[in-house]
C-alpha cells in the first residue's frame, strides 16, 4: 500500500491543479461558478476523458455542463474548456523543453562509457601443433 501512496497523492494534486487552472479561466471569463459547481463538472469530463469518448470527449462534456450553467454566456463557457487545453498542451511542451534540456546537460557532464575491451583469444599450444 505504501507503493502507492505518492503515486496517488501527485494524481490528485494534478487532478486539483487542473481545477483550480480551469476555474482561473472561467473567472477570467467573467463566469463565476461555485468552486463545487466546477469541482464536479471537471470530474464529469474527467470521467469521459477515461472511460468513454477518448482524449477530448471529457472536454465536449465540460464544455456541455458549463455551458448549462450559464445561459446567456454559452460561448464563453466553451471556450473556457478550449483555453484550458491550451495551456495545458502549453505546459506539457514546456515540460518536455525542460526535460530534453536536462538530457543534453547529463550528457555533456556524464563520463563517456568504457567499453570492454575484447582481447583475441589466445590460440593454444595444441592448436598451434594440429596447424603444423
Amino acid at each position: 500500500m505504501r507503493e502507492l501512496r505518492w503515486p496517488l497523492l501527485v494524481f490528485l494534486l494534478c487532478l486539483y491543479t487542473g481545477i483550480l487552472r480551469w476555474d482561473l479561466v472561467l473567472r477570467a471569463q467573467g463566469i463565476h461558478l461555485a468552486p463545487r459547481k466546477v469541482f464536479a463538472i471537471f470530474f464529469i469530463g474527467h470521467f469521459f476523458n477515461a472511460f468513454m469518448l477518448g482524449a477530448t470527449g471529457g472536454d465536449v462534456a465540460r464544455g456541455y455542463y458549463a455551458s448549462r450553467e450559464v445561459p446567456g454566456r454559452k460561448t464563453e463557457a466553451i471556450s473556457t474548456v478550449l483555453i484550458d487545453r491550451l495551456i495545458g498542451l502549453r505546459a506539457r511542451r514546456e515540460r518536455r523543453v525542460i526535460v530534453e534540456e536536462d538530457k543534453k546537460v547529463l550528457e555533456r557532464h556524464t563520463p563517456p562509457r568504457i567499453e570492454p575491451v575484447i582481447a583475441k583469444p589466445v590460440p593454444s599450444k595444441r592448436a598451434e601443433k594440429e596447424k603444423q
